[in-house]
């Protein structure tokens, strides 16, 4: 480190400096003996070699110690979390957005664009009040927007030809903006001018046909939308008029460009088809929760994902889970060992029934939404007050599935009704009906069931008065063996 103090008191070789940082890079993965390095004094020098302060960001002679300094203060900072209030203090984060904002003029090598965006990332997710610092005094979503654009999409409008580099630029610069619209409050006009930018980028990437631009690429663009106001989501399905020859367009809906969602429902698919054999629980969590937000926030969306993924019951002739296609896949994770997974299948689900009790208990079952309606109290078919926030139409029965004898419990065709009392005698019956109250008795006195009433809010009352899920004061708590 002293060597790279010597860089304030006289010139050393570039080369000099970049083999010196080279090795400190090696270093600063440690986390013990780097006091010296980690204090104050020694960060400046890291903020100045990486060209953050006291330094000009364009001097292509300084280019490759730049980027040997910035990938240092990566490690740092993964190490060392605390070192991410510093930089809020220390002007890195404007030297940081300086650099970025300049990158329409100023010629950065790739390795600079892309440290500079994960520092920033690291610097918002392990400091989040430096979020407030970066979108609302120094304008960064417009900048980092702006960045993103110049970075992949031509003059045409259209992506870019796909790339490593234009990859890893991209993700780091998705990351970072997800992390900065976590806490959308008191964005301006300017903000949100650029998030229409943003969400505009995310469908041309949804619509691509490159194979490059997938993957890891497809769901840091889908997470952007799990953030994105209301607002802003309209831009996913931009009205087409007639000016614009919709027969061009792929996918319409309600005069709208629906292709986007068309894309957004094919990824689901295909990530939920080998949910089983890969187990990318996270990835369907995450574009089952952009897709919930994009139907809370679009009327089209929501219809259009309905049409898609639930439709009109005809002539049912099996059970949910076993009907096929996407929605056959959706109903078998409602049961899922993964409680996150199932939950949030099941909110979707909902979602799209306009949290209509009776809708989803349709075209799921009344068990596979067994679950999800004890959370929340609707055992009993009440309608949450949620439900009168959507708009109001005809239910969409056909005459097919109106005729159809069906198992309100299953969601599928009725079975053969065997009836299990029917060789026993009157006495046999009352001797079985005794085996059975004794067996809940059992039950009960070992704890492993209790008998309750229900509650006015839908939830099972204990019989200290608790209701199921609220906490109970340690003195109150059963010791078993």
């Amino acid at each position: 480190m002293s060597w790279l103090r010597k860089r304030h008191e006289r010139a050393l070789e570039g080369d000099f400096q970049a083999a010196a940082l080279q090795s400190l890079k090696i270093i600063c993965r440690e986390t013990e003996g780097l006091d010296d390095l980690t204090s104050p004094d020694g960060m400046r020098v890291m903020y100045g070699l990486a060209g953050l302060v006291d330094n000009d960001p364009d001097e292509r002679s300084q280019s490759t110690v730049q980027e040997e300094a910035l990938k240092c203060l990566s490690n740092l900072l993964l190490k060392n979390p605390h070192l991410a209030e510093l930089c809020q203090t220390e002007g890195v984060l404007e030297g940081v957005m300086k650099r970025i904002a300049n990158r329409g003029s100023v010629s950065l090598s790739s390795g600079i664009k892309f440290f500079d965006a994960r520092l920033l990332f690291l610097v918002t997710a392990l400091a989040p009040k430096s979020r407030c610092l970066i979108t609302r005094e120094l304008h960064g979503i417009p900048s980092l927007v702006r960045a993103l654009q110049l970075d992949i999409v031509d003059a045409s409008g259209n992506l870019v030809r796909y790339t490593d580099e234009k990859s890893r630029d991209m993700c780091e610069l998705l990351k970072v903006l997800y992390s900065l619209t976590l806490d959308i409050d008191g964005l301006d006009e300017q903000d949100f001018k650029a998030l229409d930018g943003l969400v505009h980028v995310v469908r041309l990437v949804l619509l691509s046909e490159d194979p490059g631009w997938s993957t890891d690429i497809k769901s840091h663009a889908i997470n952007i939308l799990i953030n994105m106001p209301s607002r802003c989501v309209s831009m996913l399905v931009p009205s087409v008029t007639v000016q614009e020859e919709p027969a061009a367009v792929v996918s319409m809906y309600e005069d709208c460009d629906v292709s986007a969602i068309d894309a957004l429902i094919a990824h689901l698919l295909q990530t939920l088809s080998c949910v089983e054999l890969d187990s990318p629980a996270n990835a369907v969590i995450s574009i089952l929760t952009a897709m919930r937000s994009c139907a809370k926030s679009s009327r089209i969306i929501r219809k259009h994902m309905r049409g898609k993924i639930l439709p009109p019951l005809h002539h049912v002739t099996a059970r949910p889970e076993d009907s096929g296609g996407l929605k056959s896949l959706l109903v078998q994770q409602m049961t899922s060992h993964i409680t996150h997974l199932k939950e949030m299948v099941a909110d979707f689900l909902f979602i799209l029934c306009k949290e209509n009790v009776s809708r989803l208990i349709k075209h799921t079952g009344y068990g596979n939404a067994a679950g999800m309606l004890f959370q929340r109290g609707l055992l009993g078919g009440d309608q949450p007050s949620a439900s009168s926030e959507y708009s109001s139409d005809e239910d969409s029965d056909t005459n097919e599935y109106l005729e159809s004898d069906l198992d309100p419990i299953t969601g599928g065709p009725v079975g053969p009704k065997l009836d299990a009392n029917e060789d026993l005698t009157e006495e046999e019956k009352e001797v079985e009906a005794v085996k059975l109250m004794h067996l809940f008795q059992q039950l009960n006195s070992n704890s492993c069931l209790k008998v309750v009433p229900i509650g006015e809010d839908g939830k099972p009352l204990l019989p200290d008065g608790n209701k199921e899920g609220e906490a109970v004061d340690s003195d109150d708590e059963v010791n078993g063996d």
